[in-house]
């Protein structure tokens, strides 16, 4: 069972681990210490070196070379990586390849701009599951469950056909993806939305305006995630 504070659960074990975007970065760098070759199939060549936080490349979480090849891996869970830090990786001299490895409702981020490619964080961690390396075998096995569930879970949310209330988001990290898209999808339908969080407590939030067509400010409608059964459609 999970431990429960209010409406939001602390995970336990792994699950609590790989909450941390920080951990995603290490196991992967420990997951490539054992066996680096599962990268061929993800970004085209095999690393010889696999670092965190290196300067020089913007401290980017994965830094993978070999020969004249580089790529950087950014890790991304509930935090978005907002212009100025893509920025500063796209300046890179001389400019490696670039990934953003995420949840798969952020997939969509990448598209549209050549300079980015996406991986799910669930299929990069699972390439390990069928490693010669036993160690590499176990850890991708079990991380990989860990992650496909956060995505199963968010993804129903959005299931046109019968989705899923916002209380079963119950993690603060998940909250923040899915008011993202929320917002993104309130704009879509002519409404003005900021996705956010609260000051001190950190927890998810969406504010959304609707277009009157009059110069005046309009209140804003508020909705928290992991609180209610509010459909991400209803707005």
């Amino acid at each position: 069972m999970s431990e429960l504070t209010g409406p939001w659960a602390r995970g336990r074990g792994l699950q609590r681990l790989l909450a941390i975007e920080t951990n995603i970065s290490d196991l992967i760098q420990m997951l490539s210490d054992l066996d680096p070759t599962p990268w061929e199939r993800m970004i085209g060549f095999v690393p010889e070196e696999v670092t965190r936080e290196v300067e020089g490349f913007n401290k980017a979480d994965l830094l993978l070379s070999a020969n004249a090849r580089e790529a950087v891996v950014e890790v991304k869970l509930g935090h978005l990586m907002d212009a100025r830090q893509q920025q500063k990786y796209e300046s890179i001299s001389p400019g490696p390849d670039l990934y953003l490895a995420a949840l798969e409702l952020d997939k969509h981020r990448t598209e549209g701009d050549s300079r980015w490619r996406f991986l799910s964080l669930s299929a990069l961690v699972g390439q390990w599951a069928n490693s010669p390396d036993v160690l590499a075998q176990a850890l991708s096995s079990e991380a990989c469950k860990t992650l496909q569930a956060w995505d199963r879970t968010i993804l129903a949310v959005f299931d046109a056909r019968s989705p899923s209330p916002l209380n079963v988001i119950n993690q603060k990290f998940l909250g923040r993806v899915v008011t993202r898209r929320i917002a993104e999808r309130l704009e879509k339908n002519n409404r003005l939305a900021r996705a956010s969080v609260t000051s001190g407590g950190g927890l998810p939030i969406i504010q959304a305006w609707r277009r009157s067509g009059v110069k005046e400010l309009i209140a804003p409608s508020s909705r928290r995630s992991g609180g209610g059964g509010l459909s991400p459609e209803a707005n």
